[in-house]
C-alpha cells in the first residue's frame, strides 16, 4: 500500500532506506522520548527494518523534495499494542527526523494514516499515547483530533529500563466524521468568494456545515434565500444593522452585520451559485422568496456564543442576539 499527501508519500521500508532511517534515528532528540534508543548504525537501521518496521501497516514517510524517507508512522494492531480492545481498533504511532519538526510533517502523515484506518481498513477506534514531557506528540494528537482518555503511572519502558507517566488518547470514527464536515466548511470559507450557507424554510431552518474552524477569513459576500414575509425578512427589513440565527443538529450560529432584501430575480440570478437558482425555481411560489445579502466587509460569526471573524465590521454593533 502506497498513501499519498500533498508533501508526503506513505510507503513500505526498504532495505535500502538503512542510511537515511540511521540519520535520524541516531539522533537522541528522536528514540528515547518515544520510548526507544537511538540507533547506534546504518546496520543496526537495517535489522530494525526487517524486524520491526516491516510489519503490516508500517510506512515510511518519504518527502517528496527529495524522495528519502525522514521518518516512521504506524498502524499497531493485534498483538503489537496494549491499547486496543477488538479487531476493529488499532492504536497510531510515529517519530520524524529533528530537521522536520515543526513544520506541520507529522500531523500531515497521521491525517492520512487515520483516513486510511477509518475509510480502507474499516476502523471504529485509533488509538494513540505518549509520554508526559512531549509536547510535540501531544499536539500532533490534537491536531489530529483525538481526545483524552486517561493517565497511567509508572509505566514500564523496558528498552530504557525505566518508569514513566503515559498520557493515551482516541479518536472515534463518529468523531472523525464530524471533525471532516467541519474541515470542509472550512475549507469552502476560505476557498470561496461567496458562503452559501443554505436554503432556509420559511422557519429559518437551513442546512449548513458547521464552522468551529472558520476564523479571520476573507468571504466577499454572504447570502441567503428565505421567504419575503417570514419573521427573519421582517425582522431584518427593519433593522439597517441585524442578524440571522441558523441551526444544525450540533450548531447555533449567528450572523451578524449590515444586511440587504433583494427581490429582483434578475440580480438573484447573478448572484446565487447555478444549482442554487436551479434548486430555487423548481419552488412553486419561487416568487416568494428573496435573498439576504451580507455586504462586502461587514459580516461577523457567531458560532455557540464564540465570535469568528469573516470581515471586520466597520463601527461596532451590539451581539446579535439582542437584533432580532
Amino acid at each position: 500500500m502506497i498513501l499519498e499527501t500533498k508533501r508526503l508519500i506513505l510507503r513500505p521500508w526498504e532495505e535500502a532506506d538503512a542510511e537515511e532511517c540511521y540519520k535520524y534515528a541516531k539522533d537522541p532528540l528522536v528514540g528515547p522520548i518515544c520510548g526507544w534508543i537511538p540507533h547506534t548504525s546504518a546496520e543496526v537501521s537495517k535489522a530494525i527494518i526487517k524486524i520491526v518496521l516491516s510489519v503490516p501497516e508500517t510506512y515510511a514517510i518519504i518527502w517528496k523534495e527529495t524522495n528519502l524517507p525522514i521518518g516512521n508512522i504506524v498502524l499497531k494492531m493485534g498483538t503489537d499494542t496494549d491499547l486496543t480492545e477488538g479487531e476493529d481498533e488499532c492504536e497510531l504511532g510515529y517519530w520524524l527526523g529533528v530537521p522536520y519538526w515543526g513544520k506541520g510533517i507529522m500531523p500531515e502523515a497521521a491525517k492520512e494514516l487515520i483516513r486510511h484506518g477509518f475509510e480502507d481498513l474499516g476502523m471504529k477506534k485509533i488509538w494513540c499515547a505518549y509520554y508526559d514531557g512531549n509536547e510535540k506528540s501531544k499536539r500532533v494528537q490534537e491536531k489530529c483530533g483525538f481526545q483524552y482518555q486517561w493517565t497511567t503511572y509508572d509505566v514500564e519502558v523496558p528498552l530504557l529500563q525505566e518508569k514513566r507517566t503515559g498520557h493515551v488518547n482516541c479518536l472515534t470514527k463518529k468523531e472523525w466524521d464530524r471533525r471532516k464536515q467541519q474541515e470542509l466548511g472550512a475549507h469552502l470559507l476560505e476557498s470561496c468568494d461567496t458562503l452559501q450557507l443554505g436554503i432556509i424554510d420559511e422557519n429559518g431552518f437551513p442546512m449548513i456545515y458547521p464552522m468551529e474552524k472558520a476564523t479571520s477569513v476573507a468571504i466577499d459576500k454572504v447570502l441567503f434565500i428565505t421567504k419575503k414575509d417570514s419573521d427573519k425578512g421582517k425582522a431584518i427589513g427593519k433593522c439597517e444593522k441585524s442578524c440571522i440565527e441558523c441551526y444544525t443538529d450540533e450548531t447555533i450560529l449567528w450572523l451578524l452585520g449590515k444586511i440587504e432584501i433583494i427581490k429582483d430575480f434578475e440580480i438573484i440570478k447573478s448572484l446565487l451559485p447555478e444549482k442554487y437558482w436551479e434548486r430555487l425555481m423548481k419552488h412553486e411560489n419561487y416568487r416568494d422568496y428573496c435573498v439576504l445579502l451580507f455586504k462586502t466587509g461587514t459580516a461577523k460569526i457567531y458560532e455557540n456564543g464564540k465570535k469568528y471573524v469573516i470581515k471586520e465590521l466597520d463601527s461596532d454593533i451590539p451581539d446579535g442576539r439582542n437584533l432580532l
